[in-house]
């Protein structure tokens, strides 16, 4: 089953850098997003290194499927990417200078046939928008998150945390990299999310939802998400990628 994706970024308010990258390949249905870190241009690196690497490796095994991939061979495959854009970034790290210790988050995700496959590393997010309603599909790796998930953090207190930011996986952190790859079904008048925490640090879910229930045009959509980040405080750099499949 095609999709058709709609991709926003923007620096954000307070950035002069944009580190958030993303790349799609509608043959594949298949959309990268990342948002590097490491300062001054390193970050750009790392997340520019990951979505070109990661495109290029799934999308090519992607087209040399005869016929939509089952989930055991497409959930390799995206680790392989991603094992390989961890690669790519950790050489560059060691070879280029001023991007020493350079890393990115990650989100994949991959229309085939019915379902949607999600692929992640870090707190970059996927959430489902169907029915008016707002299902976030990842779960972040980060120091904060994994305090609530054992009971020792309430939400509220994750939000104001000095350690919300640190994330406890992503690309370029360390030589073995381990994704989280769930497969999700096609739901009827699914509209896929993937972003930046520039988007979710300056917007709640129920603003999020807000504004893709005010915009049926993808693109009105993404745009919209980041305008409104933006005018939230834009303390970040913001990515916004939505897709949805396009049935014949």
């Amino acid at each position: 089953m095609p999709a058709e994706f709609a991709t926003a970024t923007d620096a954000g308010r307070r950035r002069q850098v944009n580190e958030d990258a993303v790349e799609t390949d509608n043959e594949c249905a298949l959309a990268v997003l990342a948002d590097g870190m490491g300062g001054h241009n390193a970050g750009e690196v790392a997340s520019a290194c990951a979505v070109a690497t990661i495109r290029r490796d799934l999308g090519r095994w992607l087209r040399s499927q005869p016929n939509s991939p089952g989930d055991a061979g497409l959930r390799a495959a995206m680790r392989r990417s991603i094992a390989h854009a961890n690669e790519v970034i950790l050489e560059a790290a060691r070879v280029r200078p001023g991007c020493g210790g350079m890393g990115t988050t990650v989100v994949v995700l991959v229309l085939a046939g019915n379902r949607w496959m999600v692929g992640h590393v870090g707190d970059s997010r996927a959430y489902r928008w169907q029915g008016g309603r707002l299902q976030r599909l990842t779960v972040d790796h980060t120091m904060v998150q994994e305090r609530m998930s054992a009971g020792r953090m309430s939400p509220a207190q994750a939000a104001t945390s000095p350690d919300r930011h640190v994330l406890t996986r992503a690309l370029g952190g360390s030589v073995d990299v381990e994704p989280e790859i769930h497969s999700h079904p096609v739901e009827p008048d699914d509209v896929i999310l993937m972003c930046s925490d520039g988007l979710t640090e300056m917007l709640d879910d129920r603003q999020i939802a807000a504004v893709l229930g005010s915009h049926a045009r993808l693109d009105d959509a993404c745009h919209a998400l980041v305008a409104a980040a933006n005018g939230a405080g834009g303390r970040d750099n913001i990515a916004v990628v939505l897709a949805r499949p396009v049935r014949s």
